[in-house]
């Protein structure tokens, strides 16, 4: 089980789609630690409150360097 640190965004996983689909395609933030061991609070994009949600029905957003999101705007406004 990889950590996932607080404030790290995440969206849902293909088992979490699957098995949530009303949220399948929510983003989200991590705000704490479920009440049990394998569930993580999220705060979803859009809502007031954050809902717990199995470990196994999340996956971290990889974060993109500046510099690459930087360069990648520069080549797309070239072109």
């Amino acid at each position: 089980m990889s950590p996932i640190a607080l404030g790290s965004p995440v969206r849902m996983s293909a088992l979490g789609a699957e098995r949530c689909p009303r949220i399948a395609d929510k983003k989200g933030v991590i705000v704490g630690e479920g009440r049990y061991s394998n569930s993580l609070r999220v705060l979803l994009n859009g809502s007031k409150s954050p809902v717990s949600l199995h470990r196994d029905y999340i996956e971290q957003i990889p974060s993109v360097p500046n510099e690459v999101f930087a360069s990648a705007t520069e080549t797309l406004s070239e072109g």
